[in-house]
């Protein structure tokens, strides 16, 4: 905006306020004088849609953008003035950057000097009470007289504008210990995400305030919480929207992640489950518990333990169902394993060259989504799988024709020291010397024998 040959900056929200004020009064007055000449406004504004916009704006908006000050430089000339307590050796400038330094803000003399109007609050100087008291809400709202502070100066410019007037209805919300689960509540029942709900109080989320973080954070557990109730076409949004958000610090993070885990929800759902692995792999970047543990580093061990088992149900899946050259599984291997699932401590899979190559876009999918294959080296075209069970280590393979080899832990760990290496040989899996049980299944019911040498080791269905 112009004023006069000169560009309107905020450093000009000192006078405007009076400018627009003194023009409404010769506009009353002229009205009082001229009635019948008076034109209403919203006619007007059909000719003149520019200045409509503005005017409205000028009653609406506010600046979102954090002014940034020189803090150590405007202290010292704050402990300036209040040695002499001279208001007239001050600048505009310096009273507005007083207004944004949480270190004068918390000045007990810096509030009685306010209170005496000796120094003047504008609209700019209230965004950067505002600022100062979120930036420092943890310390800030639980001393009452910074609450009286923020909640007078809000009152004193609540008609300058219209979202100041937001504020103030909405000041159980902003002001106070209870502030930040308030907004929270509010935020969530209109399904209203973080960044989103600042904007609308005209607050910017670019700088983090510690307001931001606590509100953002009951936010995302405010959502945990009530999960079972989000359809499941809006649980991918949910996520990204509360938990996705740069503003939620982790320590709310692992707490809402803990609780979403271990939902009913999630535990009834294969669908859910495959949706809070996606978000926690891609989004996140936490990557597979059994591979990655530090990155699940304040998540509750129940909630990791439920994901690993999710993961070894959905490897068992994947490869029975993409990689099994019989594809009726005829000897029902599948369903056998899945009723072992929550038993696994590790799975993986070993790919083979000829599996790699006739499978290749389905694999590339999987490492998109933070999954993880090795590969196996040898002449045979058979892929294998391995369940880790804690004190025994069970092989299976693709192809007819190979018996499910059963290993001690230790004898496995000789033969494939890293369980995770990317490349495999086919050999260390079929060692004759090492193996401890073989089952086959040619043997009558394979699978009550089965049953009785993983019982042997400890390994019972779930």
């Amino acid at each position: 905006m112009m004023v006069g040959s000169r560009k309107y900056s905020s450093d000009d929200e000192t006078i405007l306020p009076e400018f627009l004020r003194a023009l409404r009064e010769l506009s009353l007055l002229t009205i009082s004088r001229f009635p019948s000449a008076h034109i209403p406004f919203d006619a007007d504004s059909l000719s003149c849609p520019k200045l409509a916009a503005l005017s409205q704006s000028l009653g609406t908006s506010i600046s979102t953008e954090v002014f940034v000050v020189d803090e150590a430089a405007t202290v010292r000339r704050w402990k300036q003035f209040a040695s002499d307590s001279s208001a007239s050796s001050l600048t505009a400038r310096d009273c507005k950057r007083f207004y944004w330094v949480p270190e004068i803000v918390s000045d007990s003399y810096f509030h009685q000097v306010v209170a005496k109007r000796e120094i003047p609050l504008t609209v700019s100087s209230l965004r950067g009470l505002m600022y100062c008291y979120h930036q420092r809400f943890s310390e800030f709202s639980r001393r009452s007289e910074m609450n009286a502070l923020l909640v007078d100066a809000i009152r004193d410019k609540v008609n300058s504008r219209a979202i100041i007037r937001f504020w103030l209805d909405s000041i159980e919300c902003l002001v106070g210990e209870k502030a930040p689960e308030l907004l929270a509540k509010r935020a969530y029942d209109e399904f209203a995400f973080p960044e989103q709900t600042l904007a609308n109080f005209g607050f910017s989320s670019d700088t983090v305030t510690d307001f931001a973080a606590r509100f953002a954070g009951k936010l995302a557990i405010r959502m945990a919480g009530r999960y079972e109730t989000i359809p499941d076409d809006r649980l991918r949004g949910a996520l990204d929207g509360y938990l996705g958000s740069n503003l939620v610090r982790k320590e709310a993070f692992n707490e809402a992640v803990s609780e979403l885990i271990t939902s009913r929800k999630a535990e009834r759902s294969e669908f859910v489950q495959g949706v809070l692995i996606d978000f926690l792999f891609e989004k996140r970047g936490l990557g597979d518990p059994r591979i990655n543990p530090e990155n699940w580093t304040g998540i509750e061990e129940a909630a990791t333990t439920r994901v690993v088992q999710w993961l070894s149900r959905e490897d068992i899946n994947f490869f029975f169902e993409l990689l099994l050259r019989d594809k009726d599984d005829k000897h029902g291997r599948k369903a056998f394993w899945l009723q072992y699932a929550d038993k696994v401590a590790r799975s993986r899979a070993l790919i083979s060259r000829e599996d790699i190559k006739d499978h290749s876009v389905r694999l590339r999918e999987m490492e998109e989504k933070g999954r993880s294959y090795g590969r196996l080296d040898g002449v045979n075209s058979s892929s294998s799988f391995i369940l880790d069970f804690g004190k025994v280590v069970v092989v299976e393979f693709s192809e007819v024709g190979n018996a499910c080899y059963i290993y001690t832990k230790n004898d496995f760990l000789e033969l494939i020291p890293d369980f995770w290496a990317k490349d495999v040989s086919f050999r260390s899996l079929k060692n004759q010397a090492k193996v401890s049980e073989r089952i086959t299944r040619s043997v009558k019911d394979w699978q009550a024998n089965a049953r009785q040498i993983l019982s042997r080791y400890g390994v019972r269905r779930g």
